[in-house]
């Protein structure tokens, strides 16, 4: 999920840090030998007021970012009192829904990856990297929605041994790969099978994939691989 943070919330907070530490500083100069803005002892005066640089708001989402300290200084100046609108040396700002940064999301090139990833090691996390209307087209079959896609696609991907790639090329969201993939055979051995595919990917995952093979190359090895065991 991406994280929100508000620009204007969080220039506005700086400011008002900035702010407060240049009154605190003149108060603690103009008082002589005082104490410290806020302290009890000398001339310091009522001390620093923190500023209600924000309200939360209804189901914000918090955000808490380290403000670094300043290094000492030989200037003479009032003790540290503190940052105004800190707490334990954290600034705590509110998103709200407009005005923020969005982290981006993963890239077409990375889906695919991660896709290709499940599919190689026989694991189920494929099924996670699939939009609700996602469609597949191929040699032999087609599928329409996630549901189909799995219950199309499920026995292929768990018949895979192991597999290569030879190319890629993105586009846009579109990913075109050259791939060999080696499947399990009827008699126990393994296939290798060409396949070129063409992958549509929207919102961090597959909308569409296409695939392309020799068909009549897949028959001809499979029959003879039963004449083989046989």
């Amino acid at each position: 999920m991406a994280t929100r943070v508000p620009m204007r919330l969080m220039a506005s907070a700086m400011s008002a840090i900035t702010s407060e530490r240049s009154r605190a500083g003149r108060r603690g100069a103009g008082s002589g030998g005082g104490g410290p803005a806020g302290s009890t002892g000398g001339g310091g005066g009522a001390g620093v007021s923190i500023p209600q640089i924000y309200r939360t708001r209804q189901a914000a989402t918090r955000v808490s970012f380290p403000v670094s300290r300043p290094a000492p200084s030989t200037r003479s100046s009032p003790p540290d009192a503190g940052f105004p609108g800190t707490s334990a040396g954290f600034l705590t700002l509110a998103s709200e829904p407009d005005n923020c940064i969005n982290m981006p999301e993963q890239t077409p090139d990375q889906v695919f990856d991660a896709f290709r990833h499940s599919t190689l090691v026989g694991d189920d996390r494929w099924q996670q990297l699939l939009t609700e209307k996602v469609t597949f087209i191929g040699p032999l079959s087609v599928a329409t929605g996630r549901a189909q896609f799995i219950e199309n696609r499920a026995p292929f991907y768990a018949s895979v041994r192991g597999g290569e790639l030879h190319r890629r090329v993105v586009d846009g969201h579109t990913v075109i790969t050259q791939v060999t993939v080696r499947i399990a055979a009827p008699g126990g051995g393994e296939l290798p099978l060409d396949i070129c595919e063409w992958y549509k990917i929207r919102d961090g995952k597959v909308a569409a994939l296409q695939v392309y093979y020799d068909t009549a190359a897949l028959r001809t090895q499979m029959e003879a691989e039963r004449r083989h065991e046989s």
